[in-house]
């Protein structure tokens, strides 16, 4: 492990964690999140993604793939699917760190990478630069069905057509970059059915809303 990434996991990782994952439950959903988005990584993230530094990136892409942890999460998947970026994102040239870390699994562990319904790709500014109350006040997304059928393949690898996990229904990981409020990842996944999804992040600022009494 090289130096950058050792203080990153100093800085960032989850305390207590039987691996270096912290996992919870969203909406029925099972996410996990590999680091805090805070300090080290929430200045690498930004540097990529705001001023276009392709090495601050590639490190963290590198750092993600090869983590144990990111690894058994993904183990037995039949496909990985990125969270699109927002039009708003793409407007403004910003790389897309979401679908960088989706590749970088599908091809270190030869899993096909999907694309999202392509209505996903329409939302007009990312969860993660609104405010909390904006993201907490927003009613979900009218999601347009697909099949599994309808998936459509960008993946450099040939289809998975048998399913070898003994499970009738393919299961898909869906990954993005920072999980805030995860109603992006959660609007996303009511897109999908006949599947088993499991949210993978590289960071989290997820706060579990609070019970109305």
């Amino acid at each position: 492990m090289g130096q950058l990434a050792e203080d990153i996991y100093r800085d960032c990782g989850f305390k207590g964690c039987d691996t270096s994952l912290e996992d919870v439950w969203v909406n029925g959903y099972p996410l996990a999140s590999l680091f805090a988005y805070r300090g080290l990584v929430r200045q690498l993230i930004l540097d990529f993604k705001v001023n276009g530094s392709w090495q601050s990136g590639v490190a963290l892409v590198k750092i993600f793939v090869e983590d144990e942890g990111v690894r058994d999460w993904v183990k037995g998947a039949d496909y990985i699917m990125p969270v699109p970026s927002s039009v708003w994102g793409r407007w403004r040239g910003k790389h897309d760190l979401a679908f960088g870390l989706a590749e970088g699994l599908s091809r270190s562990l030869e899993i096909p990478l999907i694309k999202a319904p392509w209505s996903k790709y329409f939302r007009f500014k990312k969860q993660s630069f609104l405010s909390r109350p904006e993201r907490l006040s927003q009613s979900p997304m009218d999601p347009k069905i697909i099949s599994r059928s309808n998936l459509l393949k960008v993946s450099w690898s040939p289809k998975n057509d048998t399913n070898l996990h003994g499970h009738d229904a393919p299961l898909i990981i869906l990954i993005d970059d920072i999980v805030t409020s995860a109603k992006t990842l959660t609007a996303l996944a009511g897109a999908i059915r006949n599947s088993r999804l499991r949210f993978l992040t590289l960071a989290s600022a997820y706060h579990a809303p609070t019970p109305k009494s």
